[in-house]
């Protein structure tokens, strides 16, 4: 039992707007209303205002024969569960407290069920079934459990740890945005998860690293608006059973670990969880230079792919590519393609901008600097053009990471150039946003993509691009906007360059295009999504 002091010892007297003022640092950690910091002080909160009993009532077996604090473990239990320090527990009175109250079931067992305690920021209402237990005849009193809405597990386990914000991170984080921004118009709970090495289980995340996988390197703060406390893995969750929930995963699982693609799957096929997948590519199963990851990806596509119930592809051409590869196997999961949308982030639709006169002309490189991408092809190709055209008034701005085999020629690209070309490294989304407003054209001549999102992405800004002819690129280019060549013959590039810096009525020509053209949303895409994930699930 926790014993809080006469003053606070009950909702409705407590000085919640002092609570928060003595501690400062619970705002960053997503506690603003009454509810949310009543929850932290009667489930976290001080030693000083609390006292921390030995409990003898709690009785556990296994691991450690303890009921009392004097012979508890601390320091092992800290080390087994080290998210605990980012949620206030520090002293051993309160990682005791939480091995008694909380607990982690697993190696021991606990003779009475904490219910998960959810409060939400939208609907200034407190969802958390009971904030306090009693203790009678030296035994605690269970507690009812009170059934949840049906729950979609949303699988962040790489992003909400990881600084890498690639295409998939993206897809990942504003998807979760547009569902946490409508919250309440769905029918489902969205829980977002990780996976657990140590227990080999899903396990909720915690508050930080949800704010991380929203807020890091993005210009708009977003939090949760529902946070959940409970942190055992999902299948002992008995409030949500699972035949009541799905898995969703849009991003790929064995990049944290290795292991975990066969793990998971073990995890799943045990506990009979509904599962869907997002598949961006399958390039490195089809382009050699890939191999270096092919087990793994192989690994990824048999053990989690192959075995989910629903597979979401981000393009027509991606839906095809693999169902091509797997024209042997006769038990493919049911494949849904539903096109990526064309905004760029949060950023509103940005019509193109004309202009009679063009003193420059600025040309976009975008994406990882790597061979299949052809940045450096493309680069040769500009040098040639400027040789032999000295008098116009042309750069090219490439940026982004640069693979260790491309950076030589790289540097050959830039010295060659006397100027011409600029490369900014890894850049912020603010100066991409000024680069898409203020350049002439982009290139994108990559030789095969799941997707292409520096297409859809430039369309967005109303800046025309110069892509390829085929495969994805040629799907997304197909709203208008885009000058298509065969990107496989080095002709047609350089013919196609030398037509949009000596043209501008070509340019106009292509702005045009975009500006009568329609484009997707991220709520566009999540509607689309939330019909394939909601399908079958009881009570939607």
């Amino acid at each position: 039992m926790i014993l809080v002091s006469e003053k606070n010892n009950n909702y409705v007297d407590f000085d919640w707007e002092k609570y928060r003022d003595n501690h400062p640092d619970l705002i960053s950690k997503g506690f603003h209303t009454k509810e949310q910091l009543w929850w932290h002080y009667v489930y976290i909160g001080e030693k000083e205002n609390y006292t921390f009993y030995s409990v003898h009532d709690i009785e556990v077996t296994n691991k450690c024969d303890i009921n009392n604090i004097n012979v508890f473990d601390e320091v092992t239990y800290d080390l087994h569960y080290p998210h605990l320090k980012m949620e206030g527990f520090l002293t051993k009175e309160q990682l005791f407290w939480h091995y008694s109250n909380i607990g982690i079931k697993r190696g021991y067992t606990f003779f009475h069920i904490n219910q998960s305690a959810c409060y939400s920021n939208k609907r200034k209402e407190l969802e958390i079934t009971q904030l306090s237990y009693s203790i009678s005849n030296n035994a605690l009193q269970s507690r009812q459990l009170v059934m949840h809405k049906p729950t979609i597990y949303y699988y962040i386990g790489h992003t909400c740890q990881d600084t890498i914000r690639t295409g998939i991170q993206i897809v990942s984080i504003y998807l979760a945005k547009e569902y946490i921004n409508s919250y309440d118009k769905h029918n489902f709970e969205m829980i977002f998860v990780k996976w657990d090495n140590l227990q080999k289980a899903i396990v909720p995340c915690n508050p930080l690293e949800i704010h991380f996988f929203f807020n890091y390197n993005e210009t708009n703060d977003v939090r949760e608006t529902i946070v959940y406390t409970d942190y055992h893995p999902i299948h002992l969750n008995k409030a949500r059973p699972l035949s009541n929930c799905k898995l969703f995963f849009p991003e790929l699982t064995f990049v944290q670990y290795k292991t975990l693609p066969k793990d998971l799957n073990r995890y799943l096929s045990a506990h009979h969880l509904y599962s869907i997948f997002i598949l961006y590519d399958i390039i490195p199963l089809v382009l050699p230079e890939y191999n270096i990851i092919y087990d793994d990806f192989k690994n990824y596509v048999y053990s989690n792919l192959l075995n989910a119930n629903k597979i979401i592809t981000i393009s027509e051409f991606t839906k095809t590519e693999f169902l091509r590869y797997m024209k042997d196997n006769n038990q493919l999961p049911k494949l849904v393609s539903i096109k990526l949308p064309y905004q760029y982030r949060n950023k509103c639709l940005a019509k193109p901008s004309f202009s009679a006169i063009q003193d420059k002309v600025t040309i976009l490189l975008p994406g990882t600097i790597e061979p299949r991408k052809q940045q450096i092809l493309l680069m040769k190709l500009f040098i040639k053009f400027i040789k032999e055209n000295p008098t116009i008034n042309v750069e090219l701005i490439t940026f982004g990471n640069v693979v260790h085999v491309c950076k030589e020629d790289l540097e050959n690209c830039i010295h060659q150039a006397e100027g011409k070309i600029n490369y900014l490294g890894i850049i912020d989304n603010e100066r991409l946003f000024h680069l898409y407003k203020n350049s002439t054209f982009l290139c994108f001549i990559s030789k095969y993509e799941g997707y292409g999102f520096p297409i859809s992405e430039s369309l967005w800004h109303g800046m025309p691009v110069l892509t390829s002819s085929f495969g994805s690129m040629a799907e997304v280019a197909s709203c208008g906007g885009c000058y298509c060549v065969d990107t496989t013959d080095e002709t047609q590039i350089y013919d196609a360059l030398n037509t949009l810096i000596k043209n501008p009525k070509i340019i106009e020509k292509l702005k045009n295009e975009i500006n009568s053209s329609s484009f997707t949303t991220w709520n566009d895409y999540s509607k689309q999504v939330y019909h394939e994930l909601t399908k079958y699930l009881p009570s939607i």
